[in-house]
């Protein structure tokens, strides 16, 4: 995996009752450490998310389709968004399954680029 970059795993969740979707994404980087997750429950939260330069790691050098079960942390954060009323963002204090999640959708990745 190149060094000094950001690893982004993203899903999507939908909520047919209620008529919401929500976009949820964690960054890591390169050596595996956790640097944020968010949910972003729509088109004005993506606009908030772009003021605060969380967009930046959008700017995409490479795009790799994994399967979910790699992808375990975004996957696990898109359940869990369904049943917000509000967004959600952590800076720099995980909840543990968050960050049991992304250890193991990062050495799932890890092992399949090596």
């Amino acid at each position: 995996m190149a060094q000094d970059g950001v690893v982004v795993f993203a899903d999507a969740s939908v909520h047919k009752e209620k008529k919401t979707t929500n976009i949820d994404v964690v960054v890591m980087d390169t050596y595996g450490n956790l640097l944020h997750a968010f949910a972003i429950a729509n088109r004005m939260e993506m606009e908030n998310a772009r003021e605060k330069g969380w967009t930046k790691y959008f700017e995409v050098d490479n795009v790799m389709h994994i399967p979910r079960s790699w992808n375990l942390v975004a996957h696990n954060l898109a359940k869990f968004s369904i049943l917000l009323v509000r967004k959600v963002v952590w800076l720099s204090t995980f909840p543990r399954w968050i960050i049991g999640d992304a250890i193991t959708s990062f050495n799932s990745l890890n092992l399949c680029m090596h």
